[in-house]
């Protein structure tokens, strides 16, 4: 019985470290027919955002807009976090955004110098890319890594 317990004990320790790494929430857009649009997708997160990837379509002098953005699920009204943006998005991306933390007033704390991650609670990411060049049938992906 001990045995048993032992080996169920060390079953769930281990199931846990293999969820601390952290989660992938994948986000894909395409733009299709269109040589110039903007397309976006959004869907729920919650936890830490660590890092954001993007992967540029494998198709030659590709060049886009591209933007992560974080509306608050609190209300309707509150005005959305831009969390990374690229104008002239070329190739594939790896970035870790942090932010400032902010006083009562809203404005910067710029005494702080250790920015924070940034962390949502069933808030809405937006993933959007504006096409600007004239290739057709592009596929866009990205993903956002969430630690709790």
């Amino acid at each position: 019985m001990r045995k048993l317990l032992t080996i169920a004990g060390c079953a769930a320790l281990m199931a846990c470290a293999s969820h601390a790494g952290g989660l992938y929430v994948p986000f894909v857009v395409s733009v299709g027919t269109n040589a110039t649009a903007t397309v976006t997708q959004s869907k729920p997160v919650l936890g830490y955002i660590e890092e954001v990837y993007v992967e540029n379509p494998s198709a030659s002098g590709v060049t886009s807009a591209v933007w992560f953005a974080i509306a608050p699920a609190a209300g309707t009204n509150l005005t959305e976090t831009v969390i990374y943006t690229n104008a002239t998005q070329s190739a594939s991306v790896m970035a870790r955004p942090r932010v400032t933390q902010t006083d009562n007033t809203g404005g910067n704390l710029s005494s702080l110098t250790v920015a924070e991650r940034f962390l949502c609670v069933g808030d809405s990411a937006t993933f959007g890319v504006t096409q600007s060049t004239s290739t057709t049938g592009l596929t866009f992906k990205a993903w956002l890594k969430i630690s709790q």
